[in-house]
């Protein structure tokens, strides 16, 4: 991510995050509303790029 703002992370579920790091590995990633929420807080966004990580990984 050389030249790019650093995306930290602490969701360890995640399959995309760094758990020695905690910092997101993709390039890029998306950020999408939660449903039917208009609270104009922070919690009205979500990483769209989640995915789940399996325990055997």
């Amino acid at each position: 991510m050389e030249g790019k703002q650093k995306i930290n992370c602490n969701v360890e579920s995640c399959k995309f995050n760094d758990r020695r790091k905690c910092e997101c590995n993709l390039d890029q990633i998306t950020v999408e509303p939660t449903c039917d929420c208009h609270t104009e807080f922070a919690d009205e966004s979500l990483c769209g790029s989640y995915e789940y990580r399996q325990e055997h990984e």
